[in-house]
């Protein structure tokens, strides 16, 4: 897991609109892919301050403005960003986490309610039973605290077990009565390349066809509150299908062809072929296609 530019742009804008403090939990340890002085750039540019931190903590020789060109570890980036305790956790000590627990058992009672942010930085996708691991961000957060996700959504096949689309972040935490404070889309060529950072929308996106549109890969930026009244257990229904559900029950109607539909397919396969391969040709074109992608908010 690692902190490249998108991810600490982001984190820096969310910084902005909500400062952050306390503790934070990382599901991992994340490498971060810049230096200070970097850091120090964003920062200005966003505009936030950064918190200060000892000359031994960072090491390294310093510039006029005080900032160091050596690339920061996990700890003085949380820091930095104004959390006083920064933490980590994994099922493997092998890269030094703070915490060890297996995330798809339910956490020790040591563990739960103890965190003001919970930052799952490309954790999720690989861990087998996804539910179990929702309900213990849940558990270790407590209420008023923010769970942020970032997660690869397509184009990154075998990266994890799942590829994650941001209706299942949306249909989740709404389900258990999470305030959802950002959604974002986004795609890259790299990690560390620039991030188009669309604002996702129930509605915005074409279900049908699922396409980011482009040969980059995509992913999901999310960030929730948790309430006094948040659960982890309430199963959600898929927005679309629910609006589906509800759409037939006040229109009599059902989800399925329209009579002229299964006519032509029924009695003219060939024309009904004819159309299907048309189809196809037209949205293979980046000019159809791009029409389907949410509002583009930032690129960092």
């Amino acid at each position: 897991m690692a902190i490249d530019r998108g991810t600490a742009r982001l984190l820096l804008e969310e910084h902005r609109q909500r400062p952050f403090d306390g503790s934070v939990l990382q599901l991992g340890r994340q490498t971060v892919l810049f230096s200070e002085r970097q850091l120090r750039a964003w920062a200005e540019v966003t505009p936030v301050v950064l918190h200060c931190i000892p000359s031994e903590r960072l090491g390294g020789m310093r510039d006029g403005n005080g900032a160091t060109g050596r690339r920061l570890d996990d700890e003085v980036f949380f820091k930095l960003l104004g959390f006083g305790e920064v933490q980590s956790c994994d099922v493997s000590p092998y890269e030094g986490a703070t915490l060890l627990a297996d995330l798809n058992q339910p956490v020790t009672p040591a563990m739960q309610g103890r965190f003001d942010m919970i930052f799952n930085g490309g954790t999720l996708e690989h861990i087998f039973d996804m539910r179990a691991a929702l309900a213990n961000v849940h558990k270790m957060l407590r209420v008023g605290g923010r769970a942020i996700h970032i997660a690869p959504s397509s184009n990154t096949i075998d990266h994890g077990f799942y590829s994650i689309s941001p209706t299942l972040f949306d249909d989740y935490y709404s389900a258990n009565h999470y305030s959802i404070l950002t959604l974002y889309l986004f795609e890259c060529h790299s990690w560390t390349g620039e991030w188009a950072i669309y604002d996702y929308g129930r509605g915005r996106m074409d279900s049908r066809l699922g396409r980011t549109c482009s040969a980059k890969m995509a992913g999901v930026y999310c960030v929730v509150q948790k309430t006094a009244g948040s659960t982890a257990d309430a199963v959600p229904a898929q927005t679309d299908f629910a609006r589906l559900w509800q759409s037939g029950r006040e229109d009599g109607g059902s989800a399925r062809m329209t009579p002229l539909k299964e006519a032509v397919t029924e009695h003219f396969p060939d024309a009904a072929e004819m159309v299907f391969w048309t189809r196809g040709l037209v949205w293979r074109q980046p000019s159809v296609r791009r029409r389907s992608m949410p509002p583009l908010v930032h690129r960092y």
